[in-house]
């Protein structure tokens, strides 16, 4: 098999979940490893009869667990290979593929694991329809891969470490204490065929921010979940809970914007720029990251003919789409907010130096004079009759008047507005009578 001779050594530990349940009931299984799952998944292959949704989540990407559940849920090969490569666009119509990014928010001091897949680098959002798994009825292919079909997994990795590191020293240079962390999120949703209202979500490290709230809420009887057991109120739910772990990290950004504010009005120093360009650059990294959920979130709702989600799924997903364009435009607010911090630090550094040479520009053109006059007394000319005949009292008195006459010319603005103001106030005094103000007399007014 070309996938398995492609894909076989992208292998990693996983643990596997299979929920199945209803309005009345539910059972959450416990987790399997790569070692137990195909004999699970052959004891498991009928659903109970009570159950209307079945679940299997899959915590981390390795081949032979993808293998197993392609080869028992029938998945597309194109499916396959879009959880291991960019995916591409690919329209059927008995399931629908989602890929999309988890953001969450973690802190320094968790480690930082590196899979050791090739679909380590986050890619873009995909929505795909299916139609029949043997007839694609369109298929797009985006001519911007990463890589070839010969490409290394290991330079992959090597690729992603080399990142990892850059984005280790960009925190320690802006001594955070927490990360945002991005992982891969696929989600599989049959809709027809013996294995309808199943859904499989990949998660490329761990998926325990997104499911454990999910599996409260499933146990839960009066739980929007188990009222309305339905795969796209699931899928919703997924989505919901991977925008919402988009807000912290929003809000965080927001405290260290607002922060730089305060101490950039307080004392501007140039060294901030350096903290301001880092952050801009992770705003704008975010943005490029979740704009595209934004817009899977807005095609899931649209009222498309090839489009399967339910109305009342579409319902809820406004929610969901509401809570990731407030995030969205929260970060393009903060991104400008940064360029105009940016701005700000060199406009107040350009007028103090503009200031500084203000200053150095009336004393040098003050004392060039003094300085001319201390040239010309100092020189042996002989006779000098400035030198013989009078004392040194006339360096003095050049000196002043030298003094006084382009103090008066380089000041003359300022002494016209200071006079023009003590005029005013001169008139202004005159008109209150001394200090007590006259009031004008009352007119009357007849026809």
């Amino acid at each position: 098999m070309k996938l398995e001779r492609k894909y076989s050594n992208v292998q990693c530990p996983c643990n596997v979940v299979i929920t199945d349940y209803c309005s009345t009931s539910h059972m959450i299984r416990p987790a399997h490893t790569n070692a137990t799952l195909s004999d699970c998944v052959l004891k498991l292959r009928r659903r109970p009869t009570w159950a209307k949704v079945r679940w299997i989540n899959v915590n981390g990407i390795s081949w032979d667990v993808v293998k197993c559940l392609a080869e028992e849920y029938e998945i597309h090969p194109l499916v396959v290979e879009d959880i291991f490569h960019i995916p591409q666009l690919d329209y059927y119509n008995d399931a629908l593929f989602i890929s999309l990014v988890l953001h969450t928010l973690k802190d320094t001091s968790e480690p930082h694991k590196v899979p050791n897949a090739a679909s380590a680098m986050p890619s873009p959002i995909k929505i795909s329809h299916y139609q029949d798994h043997h007839k694609p009825l369109t298929r797009h292919r985006s001519s911007q891969r990463l890589g070839s079909e010969d490409e290394d997994i290991q330079a992959e990795v090597a690729k992603l470490w080399r990142r990892r590191n850059t984005n280790q020293r960009i925190r320690e240079m802006r001594n955070e204490k927490s990360y945002v962390s991005l992982q891969q999120v696929y989600l599989h949703m049959i809709t027809q065929g013996p294995h309808a209202d199943t859904i499989i979500t990949f998660f490329q490290n761990s998926g325990e921010p997104v499911t454990t709230p999910l599996y409260n809420r499933i146990r839960q009887s009066y739980s929007l979940l188990r009222t309305l057991p339905d795969i796209y109120m699931l899928m919703q739910a997924v989505l919901d809970t991977i925008v919402d772990h988009a807000i912290p990290i929003a809000d965080r950004y927001r405290s260290d914007v607002q922060e730089m504010e305060g101490k950039i009005l307080i004392n501007a120093k140039m060294k901030y720029t350096t903290d301001l360009h880092l952050l801009n650059g992770e705003l704008t990294l975010l943005k490029r990251t979740l704009a595209p959920i934004q817009s899977l979130v807005n095609t899931l709702r649209s009222h498309n003919v090839l489009n399967p989600i339910s109305p009342r799924a579409r319902t809820y997903l406004g929610d969901v789409y509401d809570h990731i364009t407030t995030t969205v435009e929260d970060l393009e607010i903060m991104s400008s907010i940064t360029d105009n911090l940016v701005n700000l630090v060199f406009n107040i550094t350009s007028y103090e130096t503009n200031e500084h040479m203000k200053t150095l520009a009336i004393v040098t053109v003050i004392f060039l004079p003094m300085t001319w006059l201390t040239g010309v007394f100092g020189m042996n000319f002989h006779p000098f009759w400035l030198l013989e005949n009078n004392t040194d009292a006339l360096f003095w008195y050049l000196c002043l008047g030298c003094l006084i006459v382009l103090t008066s010319i380089f000041c003359y603005p300022y002494i016209l507005n200071y006079a023009g103001v003590l005029h005013r106030k001169w008139k202004q005094w005159q008109g209150y009578g001394g200090g007590v103000m006259k009031r004008s007399p009352r007119r009357s007014w007849t026809r």
